[in-house]
């Protein structure tokens, strides 16, 4: 979403489908009548779409709270989209910064529990048995 509200005019993102509106798309296409898969294709599609728009994410509490900081954070400090951003998601360091600022401010006032690098070192401290078998990556 950083990306999306960074680049001036992109589409937002379409996602993510929970597994109940994955199961509805299922029992649509179920009952879908005979039709040529790309017709098919397109019922599904639309079925996917529309079971998404009233039940996308940014209506729950915390990620509604998080996309108004984000929105705030990337007013802030805006950048110029490639060409490439015009219709792809290309994730930048400025948008992890955003993501995390926005993350600590929510911390600030009291909608999480912890900053984003407590949250960081957390991960690493749960995980660290599991490191010494990751194969090294080059």
């Amino acid at each position: 979403m950083a990306i999306c509200l960074r680049t001036k005019n992109h589409v937002p993102p379409f996602g993510p489908l929970s597994s109940d509106i994955m199961d509805l798309v299922l029992q649509v296409a179920d009952r879908l009548p005979q039709q040529e898969p790309s017709q098919r294709r397109t019922t599904l599609v639309n079925a996917a779409y529309d079971f998404w728009v009233t039940s996308k994410p940014d209506m729950e509490t915390a990620v509604s709270r998080l996309i108004e900081e984000l929105t705030k954070t990337v007013d802030e400090c805006p950048v110029e989209p490639s060409v490439a951003e015009e219709n792809s998601f290309v994730l930048q360091r400025i948008d992890v910064q955003t993501l995390r600022r926005s993350l600590d401010n929510l911390n600030c006032n009291g909608a999480f529990e912890h900053t984003s690098d407590a949250y960081y070192l957390g991960y690493f401290v749960e995980n660290q048995a599991v490191w010494s078998q990751l194969a090294p990556a080059s």
